[in-house]
């Protein structure tokens, strides 16, 4: 409750730590991902598991909602991420075997959903369809590990935080 800073829920069901969290656009769900290799899909109306995501060989370190709501993406240590179509209960729609190292972070284009991008330990930043999980474009992010990327409302503006303690502006991505 942010105006009494009580807590109103805290919600078990991971085996071992939860890396990575977003918010459905609506707000009635959450995903979360967590180092036993799975992720889960939560009704914050109930606060029950609804969806177990299985499918990653390795554990699982972040996600994210597409702006559209049916599309969740997820990306792993074992170099893929996944989309997966909520509305197919749990099996993923792309596995798309995105970085040599791990894949560091993973999001959709903030306005359109078109495409998503992932991030990885390679140093690389790709870009894919949403609606075949093809490549359309492959950057380089920071000098050593990209640990995270975020992408601006535009859709095309990019920032990357890496490992190098740098952050970087990435334009006109497509």
């Amino acid at each position: 409750d942010v105006e009494t800073g009580g807590e109103l829920l805290t919600q078990e069901g991971h085996s071992r730590p939860v890396y990575g969290i977003d918010v459905h656009c609506d707000g009635a769900l959450v995903a979360t991902t967590s180092l036993s290799g799975h992720g889960l899909v939560w009704d914050l109306r109930s606060g029950q598991s609804i969806m177990k995501l299985r499918g990653h060989a390795k554990p699982v370190l972040g996600c994210d909602f597409s702006p559209k709501g049916h599309l969740l993406a997820t990306s792993s240590v074992d170099g893929t991420a996944r989309i997966w179509d909520l509305r197919r209960h749990g099996r993923p729609l792309h596995i798309v075997a995105a970085h040599n190292h791990l894949v560091s972070s993973v999001r959709f284009a903030p306005t359109s959903g078109e495409y998503f991008v992932t991030s990885g330990y390679d140093s690389l930043i790709k870009i894919w369809s949403t609606r075949d999980g093809k490549r359309i474009n492959t950057m380089t992010g920071n000098e050593q590990l990209c640990m995270d990327i975020a992408i601006a409302k535009d859709d095309v503006t990019m920032v990357t935080g890496g490992s190098d303690r740098t952050w970087k502006l990435i334009e006109n991505v497509l």
